[in-house]
């Protein structure tokens, strides 16, 4: 960063340096594809101190406990630098090198079997851990809609279901980082889920009682973290050992990744549901045993 002028170091994709690495790891030879862009914007210090921060060099994590004495030094640069508190900056051009999928791991992938976790942890939490996860429960799911949110604030939903009992959560970090979460809780006696049906189903199917059924409520991946087996990792944890006799879920019948992903899992669908009003949406509602109860 050259805060004296405002500007800001570019990295550039270089073709030449990057291609023979990628093709011998299996990757197709690179494409590289630039968008022009030359706007002036003007920047404030608390605009030039986020940049910093949001880049991989200098995220907040890597400071520890010296962050704070580390952004103190950066606003006291910036304030020398401009007694005015204001930067002009010209965006640079945007360069991006795709060198495509490996053949063979794509195809792996897509048969089933599970990428190197390694450096993936997975945590199953209940309801009272789970509300100091809100925040960024919350900030995934605005990143990647998923649906279910029945009208109401992620928030407002959230507090609720995870006072309920037996409510759990399952999350995957990678260094800290949130990449993927799924929670649910077990069906009341009362419960509204079988209410908006399509179609009615027998009342042995609908009727709920303690103990019978664990309800899926969401299961979300972050984008850039799937197809690597985290969402399936996600699901066994989160419905591994639990007592209830069977488990359910809804899910957007034109998500067609996930109407795959949870048959593969062995889920079958029951019925459909459309909450009240016009123009709701449809959801498939699908349900499996629980191998602890087969």
């Amino acid at each position: 960063m050259n805060v004296a002028s405002g500007g800001w170091e570019t990295w550039s994709w270089d073709e030449s340096l990057y291609a023979g690495v990628f093709q011998g790891a299996g990757f197709r030879p690179a494409q590289t594809v630039t968008v022009a862009d030359g706007r002036a914007v003007e920047l404030t210090v608390d605009d030039v101190v986020a940049r910093v921060f949001s880049m991989s060099s200098t995220a907040p994590h890597l400071f520890g406990d010296r962050r704070e004495d580390y952004e103190t030094d950066v606003r006291e640069i910036l304030t020398r630098a401009s007694r005015s508190g204001r930067f002009s900056v010209r965006l640079p051009a945007t360069s991006c090198g795709s060198g495509g999928d490996q053949p063979d791991r794509a195809s792996h992938q897509e048969d089933g079997a599970v990428a190197d976790q390694s450096e993936i942890t997975f945590q199953l939490l209940d309801g009272a851990q789970a509300g100091e996860r809100a925040n960024e429960l919350e900030a995934l799911r605005a990143e990647e809609p998923c649906g279910g949110d029945d009208g109401r604030p992620f928030a407002e939903r959230f507090r609720v279901l995870r006072r309920q009992p037996g409510f759990a959560l399952a999350e995957a970090r990678h260094g800290g980082y949130l990449v993927g979460y799924a929670f649910g809780m077990p069906l009341r006696t009362s419960t509204s889920w079988w209410r908006n049906l399509t179609a009615p189903l027998p009342d042995e199917v609908t009727t709920e009682h303690p103990g019978r059924t664990f309800a899926l409520a969401e299961l979300v991946v972050r984008a850039s973290w799937r197809r690597q087996g985290i969402g399936a990792t996600l699901h066994d944890r989160i419905l591994k050992n639990r007592p209830e006799e069977r488990a359910t879920t809804a899910v957007r019948p034109a998500a067609a990744p996930a109407q795959q992903a949870f048959r593969k899992w062995g889920w079958r669908k029951v019925a459909r549901t459309q909450d009240d009003g016009p123009g709701s949406p449809v959801s498939d509602v699908l349900i499996r045993e629980l191998p602890a109860n087969r």
